[in-house]
């Protein structure tokens, strides 16, 4: 190496943490101090009035004073689940996004069972079994899993 050419830069563990989504997420889901990960604190308690609409659709929880929801939450999309624990919903407008090339389905939580999880705008959770434990980020799909569980105390993430 010549006297004017110089070291290409090599990026320590700080540099690429810092441009990492992954590692940004995973460092926000350890050190969350809000109600929740993906909304913070702006959640309410559902009404009494989504109670009933929930209850309508096939779905049950034993303590609904636990599920919290962001404020433009609409059960229109919530049919046939079984709620326990904390959850955290996000708002479902009926989109519509693409499994694959031949059909989509509608956003929404469906035949599931979610504990103690957040659960993120415009989601797809179709037939997933348990869901215990996880936070599931904006139009994430889960389609007909047998159970995604994970400990209380744990921190990781799939993308």
């Amino acid at each position: 190496m010549d006297k004017k050419q110089t070291a290409a830069h090599v990026p320590d563990f700080d540099d690429i943490a810092g441009s990492s989504a992954f590692l940004r997420k995973t460092a926000a889901v350890k050190g969350c101090t809000e109600k929740s990960v993906l909304f913070g604190d702006s959640l309410r308690n559902l009404s009494d009035e989504e109670i009933g609409q929930l209850l309508r659709q096939g779905n049950a929880c034993d303590d609904w004073g636990r599920i919290l929801v962001v404020d433009n939450f609409k059960a229109t999309c919530i049919y046939y689940n079984t709620f326990q624990g904390d959850c955290r919903i996000g708002s479902f407008n009926s989109k519509r996004i693409a499994v694959d090339k031949t059909f989509s389905l509608s956003s929404g939580i469906y035949l599931s069972i979610i504990i103690d999880s957040e659960i993120g705008n415009d989601c797809i959770v179709h037939n997933s079994g348990v869901i215990a434990n996880y936070i599931v980020d904006d139009e994430a799909m889960l389609l007909k899993n047998g159970s995604l569980s994970a400990s209380a105390c744990c921190s990781f993430g799939n993308g």
